[in-house]
């Protein structure tokens, strides 16, 4: 619970420190004393938007300071051990400044944490209820989270594990979804792919054919010439046909030497290597004609690989200067086209996941439906009985779960029905419910919940909209039975709810000379009765009527409360 309020510059408030304890705290005051800026101060505290426009003027920061004792809240402990923020202690101290730069900073316990973190804490020690929260109750949209708000620990699982199917089954569908997207968008590239792939493999290269090819042809071009060459070292060599041939001398030079044979070394030497050069020049004679005999210069064959490396100069434009980058070219594509192809077994089992996680999330979805059905006649009990606690009497209170759309919180929607008087057929609360009594249907609804959250401290913001006589005091005896497990604080303008409190704070607006400013002060006993006279009266000098009643109306609360501790 709130055990101490600091607030600094915050609108018109210079600086104000407040203590609390169990039970009620009532907050009064005339109509403008600056009510709302106490409220203001702990939605800030508790997180909520940090507008510069809060800061007083003349200031150049505005600060808000919130101990909380840790004896009855066992969720903002293992939120502050899971954090790193458990110094051991009962007491916590949230802080958060405001500058007029419009930066705001949120520390616990003087550790500088994130906002996020920062709310996730403050919203396991306090519930704030705004002035104009029960309007809320015309959004069917915000029904089902109350109706779930009612459920057990073992409801809380099976909403969470309905969030975690959903969220399964939701994020298959979007990797499916950006999946899909991207083989779209592949589409015509692999279109290309498969023209280059097919006009690559129908040129069937190899590597280095290229170089081959360029030889032939080179050798194609120079016939004549080849074959002239050829021809006249052949005959020159081996066949002159006129005269001897270099054969036939070499032939004539062996015999002259043969005679010198064994009459000195360097003769035989000499005759040595004659006979190798004849040999020789025989072979390479032999040779040359062999060749000329093989000549077949076909100009088929020369169109043929002229067309041939017409076509590779052609596709090494387009993939590469050489058949062996070609070839490699070749492999890419295939190697992206099977990527391709891959992508495609993706996408069918990606569709198998979807449908598999789609299966799971109905089933779970199924399992709270059927939950949701047997905790809304259990709310509809416990709501009807607490309606008619707030002199509501006669009031049939009905949750209609009908089929809604797939969602991270189930598949059906939820609206709360009333039907207020007996033979009447239930209407929605925007159709039939008129303020008061969305401001005694709001109550109920956080009695209900007060009793199943951990929270342990609950703020109502002119809970009382709309209220007046007997269901006053009905309200404010229902408020004083939520304070006998939670702290709570409220701001109202019925002096009912005011003397139902245990500690009553009067918040009023003076001028010190040079500015305006709003203070704040706990009533003693003779204080409530002046101001719960003034609430009662309406009138600067109250009547003696007016303080008889405010006095008899502080001993029927203390009664009440007495009777129900007894």
């Amino acid at each position: 619970m709130l055990t101490e309020l600091l607030v600094r510059n915050i609108a018109l408030i210079d600086e104000v420190s407040l203590h609390f304890g169990t039970g009620l705290h009532a907050l009064t005051g005339e109509t403008g004393a600056g009510k709302s800026i106490v409220i203001d101060s702990i939605t800030l505290l508790l997180g909520g938007r940090a507008s510069k426009e809060l800061i007083r003027h003349g200031a150049d920061r505005a600060y808000v300071e919130g101990s909380f004792s840790l004896q009855d809240a066992p969720n903002a402990r293992a939120f502050l051990t899971a954090n790193g923020l458990e110094d051991g202690g009962d007491q916590v101290t949230l802080a958060r400044e405001i500058t007029a730069a419009g930066r705001s900073t949120c520390r616990v316990d003087g550790v500088m944490i994130p906002l996020a973190q920062f709310r996730q804490l403050s919203a396991c020690l306090m519930d704030i209820h705004g002035q104009h929260e029960h309007q809320s109750l015309m959004d069917e949209r915000q029904h089902l989270r109350w109706l779930d708000a009612f459920g057990n620990s073992a409801h809380q699982e099976l909403l969470e594990e309905v969030r975690q199917a959903y969220e399964g089954w939701h994020g298959a569908k979007l990797r499916l979804e950006k999946l899909k997207k991207t083989l779209m968008e592949q589409s015509e590239r692999a279109d290309i792919l498969e023209y280059q792939k097919k006009e690559l493999e129908a040129a069937d290269l190899k590597e280095g054919e290229e170089d081959e090819l360029t030889r032939e042809r080179d050798l194609y071009r120079n016939a004549e010439k080849i074959e002239s060459s050829l021809r006249g070292a052949y005959q020159e060599l081996y066949d002159n046909g006129r005269s001897a041939s270099a054969v036939d001398g070499l032939r004539q030079a062996l015999s002259h030497l043969e005679k010198l044979s064994g009459l000195d070394h360097s003769f035989d030497q000499a005759l040595e290597r004659l006979n190798n050069l004849y040999y020789e020049a025989e072979d390479l004679g032999i040779m040359l004609r062999d060749r000329l005999d093989s000549l077949n210069f076909d100009e088929d064959r020369m169109d043929e690989i002229s067309r041939r490396l017409d076509l590779i100069r052609r596709l090494s434009r387009k993939y590469g200067a050489t058949s062996g980058e070609m070839l490699k070219k070749l492999d890419e594509i295939n190697g992206n086209l099977r990527l391709l192809a891959n992508a495609q077994d993706d996408t069918d089992l990606l569709e198998k996941e979807v449908r598999r996680e789609h299966e799971k999330y109905l089933a779970t979805a199924k399992r709270l439906s059927e939950a949701r059905k047997a905790l809304a006649r259990g709310f509809e009990q416990k709501m009807e009985k607490q309606l008619h606690e707030l002199n509501m009497k006669g009031t049939r209170f009905r949750v209609s779960l009908t089929p809604g759309e797939e969602t991270a919180s189930g598949t059906e929607r939820c609206a709360f029905l009333i039907a207020p008087n007996l033979g009447e057929q239930y209407q929605s609360l925007a159709q039939t419910a008129s303020g008061g009594e969305l401001s005694r249907i709001m109550l109920a609804i956080k009695a209900l919940a007060g009793e199943k959250s951990l929270i342990p401290s609950m703020v109502f913001d002119e809970i009382d909209t709309g209220i007046s006589g007997r269901t006053a005091q009905v309200v404010a005896e229902k408020m004083a039975d939520i304070a006998r497990y939670r702290q709570v604080l409220c701001v109202t303008h019925l002096p009912q709810i005011a003397a139902m409190a245990d500690r009553q704070y009067l918040i009023e607006k003076s001028f010190n000379g040079e500015r305006t400013v709003t203070k704040v002060n706990v009533l003693d006993e003779q204080g409530r009765v002046e101001e719960l006279s003034r609430m009662l009266s309406g009138a600067e000098g109250q009547t003696k009527s007016a303080v008889e009643h405010a006095a008899a109306l502080l001993n029927e609360a203390s009664a009440y409360k007495k009777k129900k501790t007894d």
